[in-house]
């Protein structure tokens, strides 16, 4: 894999492979978290396969090894099976293999979804002013703003101001305690849910997860990376779909969540690559693929 491949980590954050260190511990396909016993960096060969894949349940390709191990699903027999990337269709859709569902069980927050959806819209649509002012800017044609007002006023018992240029509406929250939830969050191209709220319930997460798609329609406003991650991340935490097109296959007494993709380009090329080894050899989890780590 390249270095900027994003592996999922066991706290639900997602790290490049190239800053993770030996003894770190990573989600892994069976939802235990496991520990990296090793990570090799090695450039390829001219004579080295380089695939390149895109699927539904990730924003961006992913560049890998063309004897990389992918768990894919087999469309007419219904199994899954391991597969080199170099050995992936090309010329049609195919089913790739999503993490499993991770079922907080932690202590419940008041009003955690409404609080969930609070934080999900803001990190897509909000912003923070001078303290204590909070503001979301949204299209007129959209009904985030009553959600919106609906939430913060059950939560945080206040009201918006509420101004409309154009087509644009802004709703201006004046509450410290919002604020100060808020700023948690981090500056807007890095935006993420703070640690501590990321052990939270089922409900805090639908809530996020309702909050920041709810706050745009047809891919506008455009989701950063992180938010992307704070996406996918709630997903793998509530019931909600992770993608367009995702679907679940029983196998075996097991459901594994599948959605489609395509090896978008094969070529040979020297790059660098990074390969980790995972305690007990178990499949760990980079741009939400399962990969091998044997």
């Amino acid at each position: 894999m390249l270095g900027s491949t994003r592996i999922l980590m066991a706290n639900g954050r997602y790290r490049d492979v190239s800053s993770l260190l030996i003894g770190e511990h990573v989600y892994t396909g069976t939802g235990v978290p496991k520990r990296v016993l090793d990570i090799a960096r090695k450039k390829t060969s001219i004579s080295d396969d380089i695939v390149t894949i895109k699927h539904n349940g990730w924003y961006d390709v992913t560049v890998c090894n063309g004897n990389t191990k992918v768990l894919m699903f087999d469309s007419y027999s219904k199994k899954p099976s391991w597969m080199f990337a170099n050995t992936i269709a090309s010329s049609s859709k195919e089913y790739f293999t999503l993490p499993c569902k991770q079922k907080s069980e932690h202590a419940k927050i008041d009003f955690a979804y409404e609080l969930g959806f609070i934080i999900g819209a803001y990190l897509r649509i909000g912003g923070l002013r001078n303290f204590p002012e909070i503001r979301f800017v949204y299209d007129a044609g959209s009904d985030i703003g009553n959600l919106i007002t609906k939430y913060v006023a059950t939560v945080y018992k206040c009201h918006p101001v509420t101004n409309t240029f154009g087509h644009r509406i802004q709703l201006a929250f004046f509450n410290k305690y919002l604020w100060n939830k808020l700023s948690g969050c981090g500056t807007f191209a890095e935006r993420k849910i703070p640690t501590v709220l990321m052990q939270e319930t089922i409900e805090f997460t639908s809530g996020v997860n309702c909050g920041i798609v709810k706050s745009g329609h047809t891919g506008l406003p455009r989701l950063s990376k992180s938010v992307y991650e704070m996406l996918y991340w709630s997903s793998l935490h509530s019931y909600t779909p992770m993608c367009y097109g995702q679907l679940p296959i029983d196998f075996d007494k097991v459901v594994y969540e599948t959605c489609p993709g395509q090896v978008l380009m094969m070529d040979k090329s020297t790059e660098t690559m990074y390969t980790l080894h995972i305690e007990e050899d178990v499949p760990f989890v980079a741009n939400n693929m399962l990969i091998s780590s044997s």
